[in-house]
């Protein structure tokens, strides 16, 4: 196998490297590898380093993994969307302060019926300023706390909440650090409550194995970059599909409800095999 990488920043600054392989001759594939070191994985450097020595770390098996399927697919001359019914994605917002009234009417119009807001600890004080928005909205909600709570902050801010904005939040992602926040509506993504059913899964991430503790499975990106979420897409149509169950709204947002998949062989983004910019790594 011949392998070369295409380096590259996300959206949130972080290094991450599409990776371009030759199974045999003439057959090629294209994957993303995209860390999140803060998060305990490991470093860009040292996966391309393991990559180049043939270590293989749960994040290259899953890449490598992404890129034999995505070589198969263009060697057949498929489009791997093909008959695939695409998740629903909710719109993201990165911060409460752009919950005003003008905001919701335009994510309305473009047709969003479930808003996922990132919060912050200050954001825990403002329960009853949140409470209100919720109940005078006609969408569903999620959060996410990014672990930034305390378990007794986390405690202290659902119970809060009144009863009437609860039934309108769909779930609450990593309210803690791992510490049990009690009774909630969590959700799994990087760490774990004890009472959790919801797992955040990202496909350059996770393990499926490791869903299959939980009632239900939304996925959603890294933030990598663009063919990393359109494999993600991908992979989240084939578990709804393989399993039989309704997709879940999922985190795709694109500025529109539904991420269009990319034309082209395998997960699209033909011309990215024809740049004159990847580096030979095996």
């Amino acid at each position: 196998m011949k392998l070369w990488t295409l380096r590259y920043h996300s959206a949130k600054g972080h290094q991450g490297a599409l990776l371009k392989c030759e199974w045999r001759a003439g057959v090629f594939g294209l994957s993303d590898l995209h860390p999140w070191p803060e998060f305990g994985e490991p470093d860009l450097e040292e996966l391309i380093v393991d990559l180049a020595s043939g270590k293989i770390d749960t994040l290259v098996e899953l890449a490598l993994e992404a890129n034999a399927l995505d070589a198969r697919l263009r060697e057949t001359n498929r489009n791997a969307f093909l008959g695939l019914d695409l998740p629903r994605s909710h719109k993201l917002v990165m911060s409460s302060n752009a919950l005003s009234p003008g905001n919701l009417n335009v994510w309305k119009d473009l047709g969003f019926k479930v808003l996922k807001v990132k919060l912050v600890r200050e954001d825990a004080a403002k329960a009853s300023e949140l409470d209100k928005l919720i109940c005078s909205s006609d969408f569903v909600w999620r959060f996410d706390f990014g672990g930034s709570l305390s378990a007794g902050e986390a405690k202290k801010w659902w119970i809060a909440l009144s009863d009437a904005a609860k039934g309108k939040i769909d779930f609450v992602e990593d309210p803690t650090r791992g510490e049990p926040a009690g009774v909630g509506k969590w959700a799994d993504d990087w760490y774990q409550q004890p009472t959790s059913n919801v797992k955040i899964f990202k496909p350059g991430h996770d393990l499926l194995g490791d869903t299959k503790k939980y009632r239900r499975v939304v996925f959603t990106h890294a933030f990598e970059h663009e063919f990393g979420q359109s494999y993600a897409l991908w992979v989240a149509a084939k578990f709804y599909r393989e399993l039989h169950i309704s997709p879940e709204v999922c985190g795709f947002d694109s500025g529109s409800p539904r991420l269009k998949p990319q034309e082209g062989l395998g997960f699209g983004f033909d011309e990215l095999l024809l740049s004159d910019k990847w580096e030979r790594c095996l």
